[in-house]
């Protein structure tokens, strides 16, 4: 990798703070002076590098998508098994870092503006076709062919499920490592129950913390 221009590392720098400005104070609340006031700069200069409110919400949510690649690979292990890999899509999914408050409050806005905003629902389309191509590339492994899209979906769900548990109630509900331990069990029962090779299924011990 390069090293970063003044421009990336300013661009980050309004990225963190506007985390940090969510986490504090709700989408609703923030704006441009918000931001610029977390960051310590002026607001000109929040201008300068992005073009309003929505460029940065953009921004953000491709961070913690990119953040979320990272730790797919993370645990992902050397030379993985079909199943190593379901399980990587799974802990780097729900792993406690994901649900801190800013995070959650990025990705519910997002979510909440995906059919309203053309940009938001491209960006929100490349991210599902990544996760779901994942985890179909494991299960072509794993499971009948005429299963495979029944399963992605069921994956799909749980982790959805899941993720929106954590914004009602937060995390301390359902701790996220009973959550990953569930989304495995169901995963492996909906495997067996499509017809899956039992001998690429066998799991490897979770390592996600």
């Amino acid at each position: 990798m390069g090293r970063l221009t003044i421009r990336d590392l300013r661009r980050n720098e309004l990225i963190d703070a506007t985390l940090a400005a969510i986490a504090e104070s709700g989408m609703s609340e923030i704006t441009l002076a918000t931001i610029a006031a977390q960051a310590g700069v002026s607001p000109a200069l929040v201008n300068h590098y992005f073009k309003g409110k929505d460029d940065l919400l953009e921004a953000a949510m491709r961070r913690l998508a990119t953040d979320l690649g990272a730790a797919f690979l993370k645990y992902l292990p050397p030379d993985p098994t079909p199943m190593d890999r379901l399980h990587a899509v799974i802990d780097s999914c729900l792993l406690a870092d994901n649900f801190r408050p800013g995070a959650m409050v990025i990705w519910l806005s997002f979510w909440a503006e995906v059919q309203h905003q053309p940009r938001f629902k491209r960006l929100h389309r490349v991210i599902t076709r990544r996760f779901r191509s994942n985890v179909a590339v494991a299960l072509r492994e794993l499971a009948p062919p005429e299963k495979v899209e029944e399963l992605v979906t069921i994956v799909t769900a749980l982790v959805d499920g899941f993720w929106l548990r954590y914004v009602v109630d937060g995390p301390n509900m359902v701790p996220p490592e009973v959550g990953r331990r569930i989304c495995r069990e169901l995963l492996a029962m909906s495997l067996a129950a499509a017809g899956a090779a039992s001998s690429s299924a066998a799991p490897r011990k979770a390592t996600a913390k």
